[in-house]
């Protein structure tokens, strides 16, 4: 796979062309039942990896270089990715996840392993038993611990976890020998975790909770006999991942199949995570021109712990209405129209205090890159921002650069349909038309108001309002227009 992606027409067409080569097929699908026997077994199993290779692990790593490596998203994926940067914002998402990953014990970064995991285990497994199109494998613990990053100390306590896995196959179709569909069941001591099914066009994976607490409670047995199990004791749902594809498109939908519930009895600890099912938590569509990524995600309720050098304490977060919104990247990343973004009454709190607020009225705008290389924003609706950050138990120290936990902002915006605003240089923004009314309170002070009309000039890093400068200079390179506000 490329190790980066340069963020031009050439590029674009040849990742179009690389959906292409994985889409192409030929007609001559058979009747697997009558030509099954003829296949060894370790042809059942090169094929089976083959399908889960194509249908799964090779698209999800086609879209992870596009999103991580385009110029678009390069600084977007710094905000998930690197926790220590120097911008406050990015520091920001990170924190808020560590309560979730304290509570749970769950990181949710592995589950973007699970597909190539999954494919790694059936690749290095042996045929135990065949039905003619149906056959059960038994992984080879030892081969698979080898080839993970782990040192020689833990190889004993890698073949324990692995041992209880099980797997079974439907072959569903054959091309030349080669498994072209199947349906992949993985069980950890015969609870179901993870359910696979997959063609030459289309696949999915089904993440099931109940099983995946079974495999995290004998995962946490074995590698920290002992120590306080932080796996909750109800874990009930599951997740699914759609993924489609033809030579002129690639189509993803993560979903919520069952609404998941877990939770934690535990008076010392609780946990509690609430999430209705939902069709589109997120989707992402690529096709030659435009990449399309949609939300439309319910309430989301969360309690649970967090921790830092005076104890552990609990924390909670949620919202009260739909996050909804997509975002339409086209003239490859140039402009991006952006319809019914928009998030109500989200709220965190720590120890019992409230500590972030934020809503956001659902609006629709127009982002783009005009030829000057000037981004500009044109909101086609009104919206109404409100934001507010407590530095409780110095939980944002690193936004606040302090560790007072006296220290708060808060921030209300609200921006009338029609409004039309330009960057006039790195720090001056320009309202060409509409109004953007503002106020911003620093640590307890008296709030700083700002109405800014058509035809003035704001200063965002001195807070004020300016004489538009006569002349400009222009930047150097593209700048990234969904992040350059």
């Amino acid at each position: 796979m490329l190790k980066t992606i340069p963020h031009n027409i050439q590029t674009t067409i040849f990742l179009m062309l690389l959906l292409a080569l994985g889409g192409c097929d030929n007609d001559t699908e058979i009747d697997v039942t009558e030509i099954i026997d003829d296949l060894s077994s370790q042809q059942l199993v090169d094929g089976t990896v083959l399908g889960l290779k194509r249908g799964i692990t090779d698209n999800l790593n086609l879209a992870q270089q596009l999103i991580t490596s385009a110029d678009i998203f390069k600084e977007t994926a710094a905000l998930l990715s690197q926790p220590q940067a120097k911008s406050a914002n990015a520091r920001l998402l990170p924190k808020l996840a560590s309560g979730f990953l304290s509570s749970t014990g769950i990181d949710l970064s592995l589950l973007a392993e699970v597909p190539q995991l999954t494919e790694m285990i059936v690749r290095h497994s042996t045929v135990t038993a065949r039905d003619n199109n149906r056959f059960s494998l038994d992984p080879k613990e030892s081969t698979i611990c080898s080839k993970l990053d782990i040192d020689a100390q833990k190889q004993a306590q890698c073949i324990e976890i692995i041992q209880p896995i099980q797997l079974d196959v439907i072959v569903k179709a054959l091309e030349n020998n080669t498994v072209t569909a199947a349906q992949v069941t993985l069980n950890y001591n015969n609870d179901l975790v993870l359910f696979s099914d997959f063609t030459a066009e289309k696949a999915s994976i089904d993440l099931h909770l109940p099983g995946v607490k079974t495999a995290l409670k004998n995962i946490a047995d074995i590698a920290a006999p002992g120590e306080l199990n932080q796996v909750p004791s109800t874990m009930l749902g599951s997740l699914r991942l759609e993924i489609a594809q033809t030579p002129e498109n690639l189509a993803m939908t993560l979903a919520i199949s069952e609404p998941i519930d877990i939770s934690n009895a535990s008076i010392i600890l609780p946990v509690k995570l609430n999430l209705p099912a939902s069709d589109n938590v997120l989707s992402f569509n690529l096709d030659y021109q435009t990449l399309l990524l949609e939300t439309a995600f319910s309430e989301i309720q969360f309690i649970g712990f967090d921790s830092d050098e005076n104890g552990i304490f609990p924390v909670s977060l949620t919202t009260n209405s739909k996050i909804t919104g997509s975002a339409l990247f086209q003239e490859f990343g140039r402009k991006i129209i952006l319809r019914n973004i928009g998030i109500k009454d989200l709220s965190f709190s720590i120890d019992g205090q409230p500590a972030l607020s934020f809503s956001l009225d659902n609006f629709d705008a127009t982002v783009e890159q005009n030829p000057n290389q000037r981004p500009t924003i044109e909101f086609n609706s009104g919206s109404q921002l409100s934001l507010t950050i407590n530095n409780h138990r110095g939980y944002f120290s690193d936004l606040f650069e302090s560790d007072n936990p006296d220290l708060r902002r808060e921030l209300n915006v609200n921006i009338d349909s029609a409004t039309h605003i330009s960057r006039v240089s790195k720090r001056i923004v320009k309202i060409d038309t509409g109004s953007v009314i503002a106020g911003l309170s620093i640590d307890h002070q008296d709030p700083l108001a700002f109405e800014i009309t058509g035809g003035s000039c704001f200063d965002l890093e001195g807070l004020e309002l300016i004489s538009c400068p006569l002349f400009t200079i222009k930047d150097q390179g593209i700048i990234s227009p969904s992040l350059s506000f």
